[in-house]
């Protein structure tokens, strides 16, 4: 896995929704691996969301010295752009960091997975009522 992005920067003893939209295009196999990792000690979790399926998978994110879980998506072969949907929950411990975006080629063929511009990482605090 590769680090492509940097993402929003995460307070201390903070919960988060995040909501993450990937765009890229790639072979038409399970070409790609996508996985996120938050600042060490951050528990939490993702929820994927590839064609409307809503596929109840929910890989727990892995601290920033640990091994990010991944989940392999597809493409539509050559240029067709692809776009894959991420949201979750991040509950950050006693350290600081950023949520960031890790990508991977699943599968070795002629065509390439790649990142394209519009990919985004977006944090909200989550705040609680009294």
């Amino acid at each position: 896995l590769t680090k492509v992005m940097t993402g929003p920067s995460l307070a201390a003893n903070t919960k988060y929704s995040m909501m993450v939209m990937i765009h890229y295009t790639s072979g038409s196999s399970s070409d790609g691996n996508i996985a996120f990792a938050a600042p060490t000690g951050a528990t939490g979790g993702w929820h994927q969301d590839l064609d409307g399926d809503q596929a109840p998978l929910l890989p727990q994110l892995a601290d920033g010295g640990g091994n990010p879980q991944t989940i392999t998506v597809n493409g539509a072969g050559g240029s067709t752009p692809q776009v894959a949907f991420f949201i979750g929950v991040v509950v950050t411990s006693s350290t600081a960091g950023t949520l960031d975006l890790y990508v991977a080629e699943n599968v070795d063929g002629s065509t390439d997975f790649v990142m394209k511009g519009g990919t985004y990482i977006v944090c909200t605090e989550l705040k609680t009522a009294p």
